[in-house]
């Protein structure tokens, strides 16, 4: 079963001065703590995750799988229909929100190696297709053989790289309908595990995805993006944006997504018209965003935090999913640290 939350927005983009004064900051736990659930809440699920990196550091990964399999025997079972796990989620996040329907041409960001190309061209045999993926020499993550033959599907490099952090602008000339981004990296560094923070470190592909989808995506075109967990001002205020620029936002954790991980999808539908506004900011951020730094709301927080609907549904599905992990996890590892 699909878990669905309807994100609702009393705003509209006129309504925000998108030439206020961004404050940069450093990416730290206390951000994480911004009460849309309670800071003890957030504590229980570090205690869970923390659970787990003694049996990934001392070589007992397997011990962790064996548990998870036992308490999920549907998280074993690869994709039955599609190349792996990757196109079941996809598919099942289309089917619910009528993704895949007159459609014609859709763009894969940060898609390599291109599980979700190959499941929309699959389902439409006259749907065009385009991917954006970083250049890389690891063979695993770059596009399938099988796209590159396709005469449906071309790669796009931009200045070469196919990095999404570069400039975007040249996708404005490809007039797409769906845009999907399932962008993620290893948010480990030297062993130190850093995986409660993923959100943070995730937020500058995840702008530069939504940016991507800004430039190349017609009038009423859907974008469908992988995001992690919603703690932050920095994440709650990028599902804000996509609630000013599209006319409905949800947050979905299909059935094949783990229920162990922070993993779900944040969907669009319908962009609107007049937001050039919000797109022209975006593209500002998206030029002076720096590794180091990043930002600590994309929306003024005073606007967000008025927005009484906006608060009560983004609280909603953030509790609901990080209850749902806590207890996920807890019966893995209390089967796990038996063996």
């Amino acid at each position: 079963m699909n878990n669905v939350f309807k994100i609702q927005i009393n705003n509209k983009a006129e309504d925000i001065d998108w030439d206020y004064k961004i404050r940069k900051v450093k990416i730290d736990e206390s951000r994480m703590f911004s009460n849309y659930v309670s800071d003890d809440m957030i504590k229980e699920l570090w205690k869970q995750q923390s659970r787990i990196s003694p049996f990934f550091d001392n070589g007992k990964k397997q011990l962790y799988y064996k548990a998870r399999n036992i308490v999920f025997p549907q998280d074993k079972i690869g994709s039955k229909r599609f190349r792996n796990r990757a196109g079941d989620k996809l598919f099942q996040i289309g089917e619910r929100f009528d993704l895949f329907k007159n459609k014609t041409r859709f763009l894969d960001l940060c898609g390599g190696p291109g599980a979700w190309s190959e499941v929309l061209l699959n389902l439409n045999s006259n749907v065009r297709g385009y991917g954006l993926t970083l250049k890389s020499e690891n063979k695993s993550v770059m596009w399938y053989k099988k796209l590159y033959k396709s005469k449906r599907w071309d790669a796009l490099w931009g200045d070469g790289s196919g990095d999404v952090y570069k400039d975007l602008s040249f996708l404005k000339e490809y007039n797409v309908d769906l845009v999907v981004a399932d962008g993620g990296f290893n948010v480990n560094e030297k062993g130190v595990h850093l995986e409660h923070l993923q959100e943070l470190f995730s937020a500058r592909i995840i702008v530069s995805e939504l940016l991507g989808a800004l430039f190349s995506l017609n009038h009423d075109g859907d974008f469908c993006c992988k995001i992690f967990d919603t703690f932050s001002h920095l994440t709650a205020s990028i599902i804000y944006l996509v609630g000013l620029c599209f006319k409905e936002v949800y947050i979905i954790k299909p059935y094949s997504s783990r229920s162990v991980n922070s993993e779900r999808y944040m969907v669009g539908l319908g962009k609107k018209n007049n937001i050039n506004n919000i797109i022209e900011y975006l593209e500002k951020i998206h030029s002076e965003w720096v590794n180091n730094l990043q930002l600590e709301t994309l929306v003024p927080l005073d606007i967000m935090m008025e927005d009484k609907l906006f608060i009560e549904t983004h609280k909603k599905q953030t509790e609901y999913l990080c209850k749902t992990q806590i207890h996920s996890l807890k019966k893995v590892m209390d089967l796990c640290e038996t063996y």
